[in-house]
């Protein structure tokens, strides 16, 4: 009864894309309740991670940047995205990027807004930023070695991702 446009507008909106999905009826057919089924078998450090993994503004991120969101350790980080692996709510990339399906997104965003502060959230997102201003800092300094200066906004501390030569600075 709707066009094929509206359908595909409809499933564009994130906050409602999970709505959609729920046949209503019960909780075998609705995908969140599906979801939160492999959510709450999570070891509660582990839950924090899946959640933070909602509040990332793109598709993937490197173990440095979640390690920021996430402020985190990366070697104890490591673990959490490796038993988020094997529960099949995260995906690894062959080039060490760690992904999430768009569902699985969605429904991580879902539950940070529920369980955590907006101050946290806040706080994740400002980690994230940071990780990406140092990052952004370092593929100058590689490709612009003769112009040192940063700007002050730049966080001197916390994690940034490999930058070791011009290919990687782009």
């Amino acid at each position: 009864d709707r066009s094929l446009g509206d359908v595909v507008s409809e499933i564009a909106d994130e906050r409602g894309r999970l709505d959609l999905l729920d046949a209503g009826e019960g909780p075998a057919t609705d995908i969140r309740a599906v979801l939160s089924w492999s959510y709450e078998s999570l070891a509660p450090e582990v839950a924090r991670v899946f959640r933070l993994l909602g509040l990332l503004p793109g598709a993937d991120a490197d173990d440095a940047a979640l390690s920021a969101l996430c402020a985190c350790d990366r070697r104890v980080l490591r673990r959490h995205l490796d038993a988020l692996a094997r529960a099949h709510l995260l995906e690894r990339s062959v080039d060490g990027r760690y992904r999430q399906h768009d569902l699985l997104r969605v429904y991580a965003a879902e539950v940070a807004r529920r369980v955590e502060s907006p101050r946290a959230q806040v706080a994740a997102r400002s980690r994230l930023l940071g990780c990406y201003a140092r990052t952004a800092a370092a593929a100058h300094d590689v490709l612009r070695p003769d112009e040192q200066e940063r700007p002050d906004s730049v966080p001197e501390v916390g994690p940034v991702m490999r930058v070791s030569d011009s290919s990687s600075a782009q």
